[in-house]
């Protein structure tokens, strides 16, 4: 590799960004959280029982559509849920809170907030 673009690596990839291995490691155990609980059951449920009988694609058919379906109804409940708390502060600055977000997710995103000032309270965390 040469040596330039490995030092815009490193430069990509510097601990003062939020991609470190303290964030891989949080994104890493909530996302385990997930698939013990959700990925698991459902692959133990679909698993072929007798070697003879298995038909692979059917299986993995069925996997997907239960793993479709159950995000599904996952994704209504919490929609559900965010539209009842949306109702009730529609008449606050918190009706705006999820445009907010957006734009916050998008400045991360596309790495704008190393263009900010850092707190100087964060010490050398950022």
């Amino acid at each position: 590799m040469n040596p330039r673009k490995q030092s815009e690596l490193d430069k990509m990839f510097d601990h003062q960004t939020v991609y470190n291995a303290y964030a891989a490691l949080i994104a890493g155990l909530i996302t385990s959280v997930h698939c013990v609980a959700m990925c698991g059951p459902l692959s133990c449920a679909f698993t072929p029982t007798k070697a003879n009988d298995a038909n692979p694609q059917f299986f993995l058919t069925c996997y997907h559509l239960a793993k479709l379906f159950s995000y599904a109804i996952v994704g209504t409940l919490a929609g559900a849920y965010g539209s009842v708390v949306i109702r009730s502060v529609s008449s606050s600055w918190l009706n705006l809170l999820p445009w907010i977000l957006v734009v916050f997710f998008l400045v991360v995103a596309f790495r704008l907030d190393r263009f900010f000032p850092k707190p100087t309270w964060m010490g050398g965390a950022l």
